[in-house]
C-alpha cells in the first residue's frame, strides 16, 4: 500500500492548550473532527474509586486535635522501610510530607513539589476525552506493554472430538502471541491437561472457568487437579452464563456455587488466584443476583455483528457493578511497562474482565432464537482488532476472544464458526491480523531507548468517527492506532460496507523516525519517514498503528523486530493428544503480502488414535441473540 504515511508541513499555528483538545481515543459519539494532545491515553477510572470531601465537623475536630498532635509526633524519626525496596523514595517524600502536614512546616515539600512539576512541564498534560467514559479523580495511563496484557482467548481444549482433537491448539496460541486462555476441564483426562501444562510450560496463563456444581466433578476435584498437576492457573472463573439454562432456581445456585468457590480458591490455591464473577447473558440477571464474592468483574459483550462502542463499555460496566461493586477501571499494567501480578490489581478495587467476546462467520446461519448474525471474514477481521483496542482504551483490563478457531466446518452452524482459524487449524485473516497487532504493538518499527523523553502526539484532521489511541512504551517508543469507528458491515443485506478513508496529521514534539503498519497486511511497516516533526496518515476502517520514536534514540534494525513474530501465516499443526514439549512457531512463512482474503492450503494432520470422549465443560459461547444497540449503546433483545 502507498501514501499511508507523508511528511506533513509543520503547523504554522502554536500547538492547542489542553482545553482545545481531546486525548487520544475519539469515538464515533463525537461531533467534531478529533484533535489529541497526549505523551499517553489517559484511562477514565470509574466514579466509584472518587472519595468525598471531609465534612467542616471533622476539619474542625481535626483543627483542635493539632497542638496535640504536633507535640506527640517526632519530627526527626526517619522513614519507614518499604516492602519494595524499589519504592522506598516515594516513601521518603510521602514521609516527609505527613509530617510538613502534623507540625506545620511544610515549605520544603511544597518546594520539592514545585520542582517536580517543573521538571515536568515540558510534557503536555493529559486531558479528558468525552468520547470514552467519565472520568473519576484519578486515571490510569494507557502503554503498549499494558494492551498486549490485556488479549487473551478462549479455548476449548477437551473438546477432543470437535477440531480441538485434531489441531495443536497450543501452538496455535503460541503462534497467535496472546498471553492468557480461557478454559476449563470437566474431567482428568489426560489430553487436555497436558495442554495445558504445555501453556505454562510456554508462559501463557489460564482462566479457569468452573464447572457447575457436580459431585461427580466438584470444586475441590477441580482445584486438586489444579494443584496436583501445577498449571498456570491465574484465576479462576465463576459459573458460565447459567442464566440462560431456562432453570428457574438459578440465582440461588450460582449464589451458593460462587460463595463456596471464593472461598475454596483462596484456601487452596492462595489470595494470588483472583475469582473473577460468573458471566451472565441477560442485562436484568446482574440485578436479580446481587452482590457475589469476586475479585474481578464480568461480561460478554457480544454487539450483534456491529462494531463496539463506548457506550456499550459503559453500559456493560454499569451492569457489572451490579455484581462486582467494588470494581474500576484501573488496568493491572503500571505506566513503566511492569507486570503488576492479579492480587495487587484486585488490591487496588479490581479489574474489569469481557470473558467473551467476538464474531462468527457460519454464512448459512440464521440469526435469532439465540443465534448472533454473522459477518464476512473480511469484517470479523476489522471488528475485532477495532474491538480490543476499544476495550482497552474504554477500561476494560481484558478480553478474551472467543474463540481460538472453528470448532467444525458446518457453515450453518454459529458455533462451529466463532473461531480465529479454520477447523483445519489454518488462519483466517483475523488471526494474522491479530498477531501482527500484537507483534507490532509490542516490538514492532524503531524502537527508543528508556532515558529517551516520550513523544508527544497531537492528532488532528480526520472525520467526526476518527478513533486513536496513544500507547507509550517502556523503551522511549509509542504506537499510536488510529482507525474510522464507521460500519463495516450490512447485516441486514449481508454484505462489506466500504468506509472512506480520511487524512489525519500527527503532530509531534520532535523529530521522530516513524513507521507505519496496518495489521493483516503485512508484517513489514509498509512505510516510514525518518527526522520528522509532523507525518500524515490515511485513516481508514482497519486500524493503522504508527510507530514513533525520537531520532537518534531508534534501533538501526527498524523494520526487522517483528518479522517473525509477526508473520503472516501459521502452519496448521499435529494433534492436540501430542504430549511433546512446545514447538518453536518460528516455522511459520514470511510475510509481505496482503492476506485480507487469503488462507493457508496446507494440510492438517489428523490423529489416528480415537480420541477421547472426556465429557465437555459447559460451553462458553455467550449470548448468540440477535442483538442490537439504541440510540445509549444499551444493548436490546
Amino acid at each position: 500500500m502507498t501514501g499511508l504515511l507523508a511528511v506533513a508541513h509543520p503547523m504554522a499555528a502554536a500547538a492547542a492548550t489542553p482545553d482545545e483538545t481531546a486525548t487520544a481515543s475519539s469515538s464515533a459519539a463525537s461531533t467534531a473532527a478529533p484533535t489529541t494532545r497526549a505523551t499517553a491515553t489517559s484511562r477514565p477510572t470509574s466514579s466509584a474509586s472518587a472519595t468525598s470531601n471531609p465534612t467542616d465537623d471533622a476539619t474542625d475536630a481535626s483543627a483542635t486535635d493539632d497542638d496535640a498532635s504536633s507535640s506527640s509526633f517526632d519530627a526527626d524519626a526517619p522513614a519507614p522501610k518499604a516492602a519494595d525496596p524499589d519504592d522506598q523514595n516515594a516513601l521518603e517524600k510521602a514521609w516527609a510530607a505527613i509530617k510538613g502536614l502534623v507540625t506545620g512546616d511544610d515549605d520544603e515539600t511544597d518546594e520539592d513539589e514545585s520542582s517536580d512539576q517543573a521538571a515536568t512541564d515540558d510534557s503536555p498534560a493529559p486531558t479528558e476525552d468525552v468520547a470514552v467514559l467519565s472520568a473519576a479523580s484519578d486515571n490510569t495511563t494507557l502503554t503498549a506493554e499494558g494492551f498486549v496484557n490485556s488479549v487473551g482467548v478462549g479455548t476449548h481444549l477437551a473438546y477432543l472430538d470437535t477440531s480441538y482433537g485434531d489441531v495443536d491448539a497450543v501452538k496455535l496460541v503460541e503462534d497467535l502471541g496472546v498471553l492468557h486462555v480461557r478454559d476449563g476441564l470437566g474431567s482428568n483426562d489426560s489430553v487436555p491437561i497436558a495442554s495445558m501444562k504445555r501453556l505454562g510450560q510456554a508462559g501463557v496463563d489460564i482462566n479457569w472457568v468452573a464447572q457447575p456444581a457436580d459431585p461427580a466433578f466438584s470444586i475441590d476435584d477441580q482445584l486438586k487437579l489444579i494443584e496436583d498437576n501445577k498449571l498456570n492457573v491465574t484465576s479462576v472463573e465463576g459459573e458460565n452464563e447459567r442464566d440462560n439454562h431456562g432453570d428457574a432456581g438459578w440465582v440461588d445456585e450460582v449464589r451458593e456455587h460462587q460463595t463456596k468457590l471464593y472461598s475454596a480458591v483462596k484456601d487452596t490455591l492462595g489470595d494470588d488466584v483472583a475469582v473473577v464473577a460468573p458471566s451472565l447473558v441477560h442485562d436484568e440477571s446482574r440485578a436479580e443476583l446481587g452482590e457475589v464474592p469476586s475479585d474481578i468483574a464480568n461480561s460478554h459483550p457480544y454487539t450483534g455483528a456491529q462494531m463496539q462502542t463506548a457506550e456499550q463499555t459503559e453500559h456493560q460496566l454499569s451492569m457489572a457493578k451490579e455484581v462486582t461493586p467494588d470494581i474500576d477501571t484501573a488496568t493491572p499494567e503500571q505506566v513503566d511497562g511492569e507486570k503488576v501480578d492479579l492480587k495487587s490489581a484486585v488490591e487496588e478495587q479490581g479489574a474489569m474482565w469481557a470473558t467473551e467476546t467476538g464474531f462468527h462467520t457460519a454464512t448459512d446461519s440464521t440469526a435469532g432464537n439465540g443465534v448472533q448474525p454473522y459477518v464476512s471474514e473480511k469484517a470479523q477481521t476489522v471488528l475485532e482488532v477495532q474491538q480490543v483496542l476499544a476495550n482497552y482504551s474504554n477500561g476494560v483490563d481484558r478480553s478474551y476472544i472467543y474463540e481460538l478457531m472453528d470448532e467444525g466446518d458446518d457453515n450453518a452452524q454459529a458455533e462451529d464458526r466463532f473461531g480465529l482459524a479454520h477447523a483445519d487449524g489454518s488462519p483466517k485473516p483475523v488471526f494474522t491480523a491479530l498477531k501482527q497487532l500484537l507483534a507490532t504493538v509490542a516490538t514492532g518499527g524503531p524502537s527508543g531507548t528508556a532515558d529517551a523523553a516520550p513523544v508527544s502526539v497531537d492528532v488532528t484532521g480526520g472525520s467526526d468517527v476518527t478513533t486513536s489511541v496513544v500507547l507509550p512504551r517502556a523503551d522511549g517508543s509509542t504506537v499510536v492506532a488510529i482507525w474510522e469507528a464507521s460500519p463495516v458491515w450490512d447485516r441486514d443485506t449481508s454484505r462489506d460496507l466500504d468506509v472512506p478513508a480520511h487524512d489525519v496529521t500527527l503532530d509531534l514534539g520532535g523529530d521522530v523516525d516513524a513507521q507505519v503498519f496496518v495489521p493483516g497486511q503485512g508484517a513489514k511497516a509498509l512505510d516510514s519517514q525518518d527526522g520528522t516533526s509532523s507525518v500524515g496518515v490515511n485513516s481508514q476502517a482497519a486500524p493503522t498503528l504508527v510507530v514513533l520514536a525520537p531520532t537518534g534514540t531508534s534501533s538501526d534494525d527498524q523494520e526487522g523486530n517483528n518479522d517473525e513474530a509477526g508473520s503472516d501465516a501459521v502452519e496448521p499443526t499435529t494433534s492436540a493428544s501430542s504430549t511433546a514439549a512446545p514447538t518453536s512457531s518460528s516455522s511459520a512463512t514470511p510475510s509481505g503480502s496482503s492476506t485480507s482474503t487469503a488462507t493457508s492450503s496446507s494440510s492438517t494432520s489428523t490423529s489416528t488414535s480415537t480420541r477421547s470422549q472426556a465429557p465437555h465443560p459447559l460451553r462458553t459461547a455467550g449470548p448468540k441473540v440477535d442483538e442490537k444497540a439504541d440510540e445509549t449503546g444499551a444493548i436490546q433483545r
